[in-house]
């Protein structure tokens, strides 16, 4: 007797994500398609700032996923 009601609320749940992501789809054609545009990545690596910025964000992500490392050894060893 409920089955009918969870197929029409599970209807109703799919309809309310698809209205909340839907406009996210023309966003995400319109950066796609400036990404796709090789001048666009050449200007990128000829900026003399990206290979400084490239390291930074490796060492900051190194360091980070370190610690995130440590910590979760510390608890398991904890435990």
């Amino acid at each position: 007797m409920a089955a009918p009601l969870r197929h029409a609320l599970r209807l109703l749940a799919w309809a309310a994500v698809a209205l909340i992501y839907l406009p996210l789809l023309p966003a995400a054609a319109l950066m796609a398609l400036p990404a796709l545009r090789r001048a666009r990545w050449l200007s990128l690596f000829a900026d003399p700032q990206f290979s400084q910025a490239l390291a930074a964000t490796l060492v900051s992500t190194l360091l980070s996923v370190g610690g995130a490392l440590i910590i979760t050894l510390t608890v398991v060893a904890a435990l």
